[in-house]
C-alpha cells in the first residue's frame, strides 16, 4: 500500500508544474513615509523551495481527513489503556527499531553512534522485558537516532523536493525513498510472515504495522489537530519545521545556556496546560456579529455553578486554541472562574470573523472590534446559560493587554450596549506599539551581527533547538535546549514575523493593496509567503496600515497620527481613573522602554501594579507564585455589583 501512495504522490507531482517566480516591490527609489525603513538591511530567511506544492496539499488535505477520523478511536484507546501500558508499548515499538538504527549508522560511518544504538537495545531487551522498560534511558545511555534518509543525506543527496507522504505526513523524496530502504530493516515488516518485496500483499495480512502506526499517532494526535486548527497554513509550518530539521549543519556550535531578558521571554513558549484533557472540555460556540455580518467562534469553559467569568483576549498573532492560551485559561477555569478565550486582532480567526477593517494595527479601532465582540459573546452565554454569569473581568496578554487598557480608558464614553468589566488584569503590555514593532524587527534581524557566510546556519542552529525541544509545537527528539541569548532573540523575532505574514496575507486576500507583486494562490503559497516575509512590523505599518487609514479615516493624515493613536500615553488621565486596573509586567520586558514601568506605577499605583524583576515579556508566567498573585487580584469579582 505504501508504494501505491508513493506512485500516485509521483504522478500528482508530475502534473503539479513548474514554481512560479518570486516577484518582490523595489522600494530602491520610494522616498515617502519610512522610507529609511525599508532601504535598511534585513536578514532575509532561506527560501526552502516547494516545486511540489499543489500536489503536496491534495495528499495534505486528505491526511487530515483521516486524521479526524481515527480521532475518536484514538480518544477510545487512550482511555481503556493505561499511560503507563500505552508508554510500555511505545517504548517496545523503538526498541525493535534497532536494525535501522545501526545499520544505517553504520553505513554513515558513525561507529560510537551504533555502538550506543547497540548497548540500548541489549540492555532494553534483556533487562527492559523486551524493551517495555527503556533501562538505558534510566542507566544514562540517552537514545541516538537516524534513518536511511540520513544515509542519503550523508552520501550526497542533500537537497531533495518536499514531499507529503498519504497517512505517514511530512518527508521529501529522498527521506521517502529512505523509508522504503528502512523497511527493509524493520523487524515488523516480516511478521506474519511478510515480505519488502511482496508488492501485492494486503495490510490486513500484517496487522502490526497499521497497529504500530495507530498506537503511535494517538499518542499526539490532539498535538497535531491543535496546531492545524491553530495555524493559518499549518501545511507551510509542517513543511518548513521538516525541512529545516532535516539539514545537517557545519557546527559544532557552542551550547551554552544564557539567562538574559529574550532567554526568559522565549521560556513562554513551553507554557502549555498541565493536563491535556482540558482542551477536551471546551465548548466551542460560534455567533453571528452584526458589526461584520459573520460568524466568530470562540472557546468556553463554563464552571458547573454560577461564577465570575473571565475573557482571555490573547498576545499578538495568538490563537484562540493556542497552547499559551488554553495554559491561561486552565489555571483560571481551575481557580474557580469560568473562561472564555478568543484569538488575537492580529490573528487569521479574528481579522476573517470580527474586524471591521482589512488591516489591523490602529489600536481604537481593534480595540473597539474586541470590546463588540465580547459584548456578542457575553450575550450569548447569559442566554444559554442565564444566571451563570456573577462578574465579569477581561484578561489581556500583551497586545491583549494592550488592547484592554483601551477599552478601559474609553470606559467611561462607552455606549450602553457594550458589555462592562469589573476587573481589567492587563499582562505584559507594551505602551507604545511602534516601539514594540522595531524591537521584534531588531529581534528577527539577529543573524546581522555574524558575516553573511555565517547567518544562515546560525538560524538553522536555533530553529533545530527549537523543534527538537517541542519548542515548535512539533514532536520532541529531546529534552530542552540550551538556548543562548541570540537563539531567544531570532526565535522571538522569527514567531512573531510568521504573525505578519499571516496578517498581510489575510489582509490582501480581503482587500488587495496593490502592495504585493508575488501571485496568491490556493495550491502555491510559497512564493507569495517569501516576499510577504521581506516585510518588518514597521514596513507594515507604512506600507499597509498607513496608507489605509489615510484613505478611509479622518484621524490619520500622517504616519505620526498612526503612531499616536496606538500610544497609551496620551490616555493617561482617562486610565488614572479607572480604579478596576491590575497591571503585571516585568522589569526587563523586552517590549518596554526604560521609562515605562515607572509610569505604569505612577498611573496605577503601587499597589495596582504587580512587577516582576525577571521574566523578559510573558515569561514570568510560568512562576505559580505569579500566577497565584493573578488569581488573587480576581478576589471578590462582582462581589459589588
Amino acid at each position: 500500500m505504501l508504494r501505491s501512495a508513493f506512485l500516485i504522490v509521483v504522478c500528482l507531482a508530475c502534473l503539479s508544474g513548474c514554481a512560479t517566480p518570486i516577484q518582490r516591490n523595489d522600494w530602491s527609489n520610494y522616498d515617502g513615509p519610512g522610507a529609511e525603513h525599508f532601504r535598511a538591511e534585513e536578514y532575509e530567511l532561506p527560501y526552502l523551495p516547494d516545486p511540489l506544492e499543489p500536489a503536496n496539499r491534495i495528499i495534505w488535505d486528505a491526511n487530515k481527513v483521516m486524521l479526524d477520523a481515527v480521532a475518536p478511536a484514538s480518544r477510545a484507546w487512550r482511555g481503556a489503556i493505561k499511560p503507563k501500558d500505552r508508554e510500555g508499548l511505545m517504548n517496545l515499538f523503538d526498541n525493535w527499531r534497532y536494525p535501522i538504527r545501526s545499520v544505517n549508522f553504520l553505513l554513515q560511518g558513525k561507529f560510537d553512534e551504533a555502538n550506543t544504538s547497540t548497548k540500548r537495545f541489549l540492555i532494553n531487551t534483556f533487562l527492559g522485558r523486551g524493551g517495555i522498560r527503556d533501562r538505558a534511558t534510566e542507566d544514562g545511555i540517552m537514545p541516538v537516532t537516524t534513518d536511511m534518509g540520513w544515509t542519503l543525506y550523508d552520501w550526497g543527496w542533500q537537497r531533495s523536493a518536499y514531499l507529503m507522504m498519504p497517512m505517514f505526513g511530512p518527508s521529501t523524496v529522498r527521506d521517502a525513498l529512505g523509508f522504503t530502504g528502512d523497511s527493509v530493516l524493520d523487524p515488523v515488516t516480516y511478521a506474519f510472515g511478510g515480505s519488502p518485496l511482496d508488492f501485492n500483499r494486503r495490510p490486513y495480512n500484517n496487522p502490526l504495522q497499521p497497529a504500530r502506526s495507530f498506537v503511535e499517532l494517538s499518542e499526539r494526535i490532539e498535538l497535531f489537530q491543535g496546531s492545524i486548527r491553530a495555524n493559518f497554513d499549518a501545511y507551510a509550518t509542517a513543511r518548513s519545521i521538516w525541512m529545516i530539521d532535516r539539514v545537517r549543519l557545519p557546527g559544532p556550535f557552542e551550547n551554552v545556556r544564557e539567562d538574559t531578558a529574550a532567554t526568559q521571554t522565549l521560556a513562554y513558549g513551553f507554557f502549555f496546560p498541565g493536563d491535556f484533557r482540558f482542551a477536551a472540555n471546551r465548548k466551542t460556540r460560534t455567533i453571528h456579529l452584526d458589526s461584520t455580518g459573520r460568524e466568530f467562534s470562540y472557546e468556553l469553559w463554563l464552571q458547573p455553578k454560577p461564577a465570575p467569568i473571565v475573557y482571555i483576549v490573547p498576545g499578538l498573532g495568538a490563537h484562540r486554541s493556542a497552547p499559551g492560551t488554553m495554559a491561561m485559561a486552565e489555571f483560571i477555569y481551575n481557580g474557580g472562574y469560568s473562561v472564555v478565550s478568543i484569538s488575537s486582532t492580529m490573528n487569521f480567526d479574528f481579522m476573517q470573523s470580527a474586524a471591521t477593517v482589512p488591516v489591523p494595527g490602529l489600536a481604537p479601532v481593534d480595540s473597539m472590534d474586541v470590546h463588540v465582540a465580547l459584548t456578542a459573546i457575553d450575550r450569548d452565554i447569559t442566554v444559554a446559560h442565564p444566571d451563570q454569569i456573577t462578574g465579569r473581568a477581561i484578561m489581556g496578554i500583551s497586545l491583549g493587554g494592550f488592547q484592554a487598557l483601551f477599552i478601559a480608558a474609553s470606559e467611561k464614553d462607552a455606549d450602553d450596549g457594550l458589555v462592562s468589566f469589573d476587573r481589567y488584569l492587563v499582562i505584559s503590555s507594551p505602551v507604545r506599539f511602534l516601539h514594540a514593532a522595531r524591537q521584534l524587527d531588531r529581534f528577527f534581524n539577529a543573524p546581522l551581527a555574524f558575516p553573511k557566510e555565517q547567518r544562515d546556519a546560525r538560524a538553522f542552529n536555533a530553529l533545530q533547538k527549537a523543534i527538537r525541544s517541542g519548542l515548535s509545537g512539533a514532536p520532541t527528539n529531546g529534552g530542552p535546549a540550551a538556548f543562548d541569548n541570540f537563539d531567544a532573540e531570532f526565535l522571538i523575532g522569527l514567531t512573531y514575523r510568521l504573525a505578519l505574514h499571516d496578517v498581510i496575507w489575510v489582509s490582501q486576500t480581503q482587500h488587495d493593496m496593490g502592495v504585493l507583486k508575488s501571485q496568491r494562490k490556493p495550491s502555491r503559497r510559497n512564493e507569495a509567503s517569501q516576499e510577504i516575509l521581506d516585510f518588518s512590523y514597521t514596513e507594515y505599518l507604512y506600507a499597509f496600515v498607513l496608507p489605509y487609514f489615510v484613505k478611509h479615516s479622518d484621524d490619520v493624515t500622517k504616519a505620526q497620527d498612526l503612531f499616536q493613536l496606538s500610544d497609551l500615553k496620551p490616555k493617561t488621565d482617562s486610565l488614572r481613573a479607572n480604579d478596576k486596573i491590575r497591571i503585571f509586567a516585568s522589569a526587563n520586558d523586552i517590549l518596554l522602554e526604560p521609562q515605562d514601568v515607572d509610569w505604569f506605577t505612577e498611573i496605577f499605583g503601587e499597589e495596582h501594579v504587580f512587577l516582576s524583576k525577571r521574566g523578559g515579556h510573558l515569561g514570568q508566567l510560568l512562576s505559580r507564585d505569579v500566577q497565584k498573585q493573578i488569581l488573587s487580584t480576581l478576589d471578590g469579582l462582582g462581589a459589588d455589583r
